[in-house]
């Protein structure tokens, strides 16, 4: 596959994926067993040899995941809890009815020492109302836990987030947020959080955005929407941003109320982000392009504008398991979220322009993705974390697990997010949107600002309308 004159090259076996190399020169095996569950990916050397031990080995009951070891020797291992188990013990934990899913998910050193505990607990429907992450072991370690508070139709109404961010120290509250939410789901009113205020939605024609599922206004300010349904203006009190579309609402440019540019961006045919472009701090510097490489919809490999690869990732199950940045230093992305199904948007069947039934997300929800990464580094030791508020905003943390105040970004300038349900996002801290595959998603407002045309339809993607 040929992606701006940089071909990659594949090969298969009756199994699978075999192996990869990148335009750069890396390759990398990929060992499978009869079902074609990836069992290790390995580097390989310029000769054709394989690297041991490999950057990644599996292991798998049934088809669930239960354990994975990286070269960096940090393990992985999940617990998924089955009919008549005891429930996980959890000071202040609720009840959970977890089935068959990822209740715990634990991050190990080499020696076995626990660097991270990721606990999950569900209702009677399979909906997240609590999950715990907890930074080593001992009675009263470090912790971030967020406690959902759910209607009757699962529909998310608060979020309680407490910390304990010192070893033994107290559990304190560092948001609290609540909904009045309408029939639909859409937010009225909202308090506590980091955007407490009223929403509205006009219903006279034009604009109908009642009858869109978008906001009229939220405590930001006022928010306009073309005939598309992407928005075009998003007030952030004395700032804000303007966003530009193409024809096939892919989001081009983000511009300041200044009409300043603050990023232009453009597409392939696939739908995928190949080049950003962002403008220098500095007068009359020249602006700092990035171009994207892929392997299918997961990007392998991150250049400037010279084409000089600045991160490459050695990627396994649709997500990086390894970082090496132009420093040569690797870094190690593990995603400790289990599996959650909190109801993060209403569907409804319909038929599309060819007749053929399909299901169409249509109301925004309040709470929407929930995404969890810590980094290590060659030797096993964390480096950092990223969580996120109840919408999906980005919470940047040190390698203790405490908030890093003010930052906006990982420090090893990796923002592609993955939530529990497999979805690929990159995170854009010029703009504070998330890129999906099919949509652009602000987790200020808790809803998609724009649905790409021809995406929607077939793909599953995070929060929409």
């Amino acid at each position: 596959e040929t992606q701006n004159g940089r071909t990659l090259t594949r090969s298969f076996s009756q199994r699978g994926r075999t192996g990869i190399v990148y335009p750069t020169g890396e390759q990398f095996s990929e060992s499978r067993n009869a079902q074609g569950q990836l069992l290790s990916i390995s580097a390989v050397n310029a000769q054709g040899q394989v690297l041991s031990p490999p950057v990644s080995a599996c292991d798998y009951s049934g088809f669930s995941c239960v354990r994975e070891v990286r070269k960096n020797g940090v393990v992985t291992t999940c617990d998924y809890r089955s009919d008549g188990e005891s429930t996980l013990p959890l000071a202040g934990g609720v009840e959970d009815f977890s089935f068959g899913e990822c209740v715990r998910c634990t991050l190990s050193s080499a020696t076995g020492t626990v660097l991270e505990n990721y606990v999950t607990r569900r209702n009677r429907d399979g909906c997240e109302v609590q999950n715990q992450l907890a930074f080593g072991v001992g009675g009263t370690p470090r912790v971030r836990r967020m406690t959902f508070t759910l209607d009757p139709r699962n529909w998310v109404t608060g979020c309680i987030t407490q910390v304990r961010t010192a070893a033994g120290g107290a559990v304190t509250t560092e948001s609290n947020v609540s909904y009045v939410i309408d029939a639909r789901g859409q937010r009225v009113i909202a308090s506590g959080g980091s955007h407490p205020g009223s929403y509205t939605s006009v219903a006279t024609l034009p604009p109908g955005d009642t009858q869109m599922a978008q906001y009229s206004t939220w405590p930001g300010g006022p928010l306009t929407w073309d005939p598309n349904g992407s928005l075009t203006d998003l007030s952030r009190g004395t700032s804000g941003l303007h966003l530009v579309y193409d024809g096939y609402s892919r989001l081009v440019e983000v511009l300041d109320t200044a009409n300043h540019s603050l990023a232009t961006y453009a597409y392939d045919a696939c739908d995928r982000r190949i080049t950003s472009t962002l403008p220098a701090s500095t007068l009359g510097a020249p602006p700092t392009v990035t171009s994207f490489l892929y392997d299918g919809d997961v990007c392998i490999q991150e250049l400037d504008g010279g084409n000089v690869p600045q991160r490459t990732f050695a990627c396994a199950n649709g997500s990086a398991i390894c970082i090496v940045p132009i420093n040569g230093d690797p870094i190690y992305p593990h995603a400790t979220n289990s599996s959650a199904r909190l109801k993060v948007w209403q569907l409804m069947q319909g038929q599309n322009s060819t007749g053929a039934m399909r299901w169409t997300p249509v109301v925004p929800k309040p709470q929407s993705i929930l995404y969890r990464m810590c980094f290590t580094n060659s030797s096993g030791a964390i480096t950092e974390g990223v969580t996120c508020d109840d919408a999906g905003q980005p919470i940047f943390l040190n390698e203790l697990g405490n908030v890093r105040a003010g930052a906006t970004s990982t420090l090893s300038g990796y923002h592609w997010m993955k939530d529990c349900y497999d979805r690929v996002a990159i995170w854009c801290p010029e703009s504070g949107l998330f890129e999906c595959d099919s949509s652009v998603y602000s987790p200020e407002l808790g809803q998609a600002t724009c649905i790409k045309i021809g995406g929607a339809e077939h793909k599953n993607d995070w929060p929409q309308k």
